[in-house]
């Protein structure tokens, strides 16, 4: 149970000192103090994961999906060594497997009052944002000027940060309208993110709930009241929108219509495709494309497009046959287990983070890349089965000794990119380690 508590109390802390704008910057800007305090939770993860196996040698497995993950993490060391920056591909490889860990980890210790402990506080910390964000909407109205989302969006250097967050917890938010205790608040909440999401322009992450909607629909009759009760909160934070922008914008309605670059950016990349890039791709983490006129964008706001250029389709097999899996096995947990709510949420959270990946950097920025995979450990470990093997004290030498090295070089090249940042050339879009992308 202690093992439990520090593992949740450390996740939720981590969400609580990068989410909440009250907690001093340790570094130039909001997104590399959400790194820098990530760095600090894989850390920490990783000495809870070793103490875990050294007090009874045992490691509990993901069956078949462990196997997977494993091979997606040989395409990305050989991916690597054939890169054109070899050493920055090994660093990124070894971040991903460093939250594979953590997904482990959580993993193994989950149970079913710490997830809703870890709900729960993920929902307060989260609202306690947005209604600072409120307070910001208070101010424009006091001084006439439209909603502008960098003012309201607290803190976040870029808004889509703040929407790839928004669109885990959304989920968590529809499971509390069926408690009437905090039924009004949930619908109070749920109306609030929506008209944030109107604010910001977050198409993709409105037609992410909009997918979940139909989804819901179809998978889950559990919740089916609750996500067409969300939808009615989506349209009177419409309604609000809409009002703001009649009494604020001389009676006209801001709309964002462009790409972003996005379509051209896609085209881009997949034309440039060949053989490579279905066996080995380009190396882990060194995507770059320029538009004219515009910052340079250092992921493809994709994350089919990345792992295939970047890691190869190879891995992209292994590690789409590792959500399915997932999904597979959730399906067939809820049907047999009508009752769990629970698990049903943290699967549309777990999805909604997806199918966000799709259109944007969900699995690239630090707190919704942390949130997605401490989603998926819950998910996995209340839905499928546990697998538990002796760990023998040679192979826990052997880890622990690789484990060590892996942290040294990874702290050696995170701490060498860090030097590089000059905040006087300005921040580019869509950082892909630190806010100002430089590479070794």
């Amino acid at each position: 149970m202690k093992a439990i508590s520090l593992t949740t109390i450390l996740c939720v802390t981590y969400f609580a000192l990068t989410l909440l704008p009250f907690i001093p910057v340790l570094s130039f800007d909001y997104h590399n103090h959400q790194r820098i305090l990530q760095i600090g939770l894989l850390f920490v993860s990783s000495i809870f994961f070793l103490k875990t196996q050294k007090g009874n040698k045992i490691l509990i497995l993901v069956p078949n999906i462990k196997n997977l993950f494993f091979l997606f993490f040989t395409m990305g060391l050989i991916s690597s060594l054939y890169s054109k920056e070899t050493l920055f591909s090994l660093f990124y490889t070894i971040h991903f497997s460093l939250l594979f860990l953590l997904l482990t980890l959580v993993f193994n210790v989950e149970s079913g009052k710490e997830t809703l402990y870890f709900i729960i506080s993920t929902v307060v910390i989260h609202s306690i944002l947005t209604l600072v964000c409120l307070l910001n909407i208070f101010f424009s109205i006091l001084d006439q000027t439209p909603p502008n989302p960098f003012v309201i969006y607290q803190n976040f250097i870029n808004i889509r940060f703040f929407n790839q967050v928004q669109i885990f917890i959304i989920p968590f938010l529809i499971y509390f309208l069926k408690n009437k205790d905090f039924k009004r608040t949930a619908y109070f909440f749920l109306t609030l993110n929506f008209l944030l999401m109107f604010i910001g322009h977050a198409r993709g992450a409105l037609l992410t709930f909009i997918a979940i909607f139909i989804f819901a629909q179809i998978f889950s009759k559990q919740q089916m009241r609750e996500y067409i009760i969300a939808l009615t909160c989506l349209f009177f934070g419409f309604l609000i929108y809409y009002t703001l922008n009649l009494l604020l914008s001389s009676n006209e309605i801001a709309l964002e219509t462009s790409s972003s670059g996005r379509l051209y950016v896609w085209q881009e990349t997949i034309s440039g495709f060949n053989w490579q890039h279905f066996v080995i791709g380009n190396g882990p983490g060194v995507f770059g494309f320029s538009l004219e006129g515009k910052p340079p964008m250092s992921h493809p706001h994709s994350s089919i497009i990345e792992i295939i250029n970047e890691w190869g389709g190879l891995a992209f097999i292994f590690i789409s046959t590792s959500i399915y899996l997932t999904a597979k096995n959730t399906l067939s947990h809820l049907r047999t287990h009508k009752g769990d709510v629970i698990s049903e949420i943290l699967f549309f959270s777990f999805i909604s983070g997806l199918f966000y990946s799709l259109l944007s950097g969900v699995h690239v920025m630090p707190v919704p890349q942390t949130m997605l995979f401490i989603i998926w450990g819950l998910l996995l470990a209340r839905t499928t089965k546990k697998t538990i093997i002796e760990f023998k004290k040679w192979k826990l030498i052997i880890f622990t000794i690789t484990l060590a090295l892996s942290w040294f070089f990874y702290g050696w090249v995170a701490l060498e990119t860090y030097k590089k940042i000059d905040p006087d050339t300005g921040y580019i879009i869509g950082p892909r380690y630190w806010s100002i992308a430089h590479r070794l």
